[in-house]
C-alpha cells in the first residue's frame, strides 16, 4: 500500500489483494506452528476479529501507516489509556488466578489443553482450564 493515506488511490492493486484474509495471507507465508501461535493473537487483536474474518488490506494499511515499521506499529496500536499495573490488575482479580511476583520464568509447555509453566527455581504450575 505505497499511499496508505489514500488507499484508493491505486484501485488495481487494492483490488488484487481485498478478497483476501489475513488468515488467507497466513496460510501462504509458510510459518511454522509457534510463529503461528504469535502471529495469530497479534492480528486478530489489531483488527477485534479472527485472522479469518480480517481483511487482509485492513491490516496492510495499519502497516504501512507508520512506514512498514513494526515496531511503531505496535506503539500505534498499543498505547491505552489505562496504565499497565491497572490492567495486571484488572486480568489478574478477573481470573480469580494464583498470582506469583518475582518468580522469573523458565520455560512455558502447552499440550493440548494443558500448559505447564516452570519457574527459575523448579517450581511448575499447572493453568487450570
Amino acid at each position: 500500500m505505497p499511499l496508505p493515506y489514500e488507499p484508493l488511490a491505486v484501485t488495481d492493486a487494492v483490488a488484487a489483494l481485498d478478497h483476501l484474509s489475513m488468515q488467507d495471507r497466513l496460510d501462504q507465508g509458510g510459518f511454522t506452528a509457534e510463529e503461528l501461535d504469535l502471529l495469530n493473537p497479534l492480528l486478530a487483536t489489531s483488527c477485534s476479529a479472527p485472522c479469518s474474518d480480517g481483511a487482509l488490506t485492513a491490516i496492510m494499511r495499519w502497516f504501512s501507516l507508520p512506514g512498514w515499521d513494526f515496531g511503531l506499529t505496535l506503539d500505534a496500536v498499543g498505547i491505552y489509556g489505562l496504565r499497565t499495573a491497572s490492567l495486571v490488575e484488572a486480568l489478574a482479580t478477573d481470573s480469580r488466578s494464583e498470582v506469583r511476583l518475582s518468580t522469573p520464568v523458565a520455560a512455558i509447555e502447552q499440550r493440548d489443553q494443558r500448559v505447564t509453566v516452570t519457574a527459575r527455581d523448579g517450581q511448575a504450575f499447572l493453568a487450570r482450564p
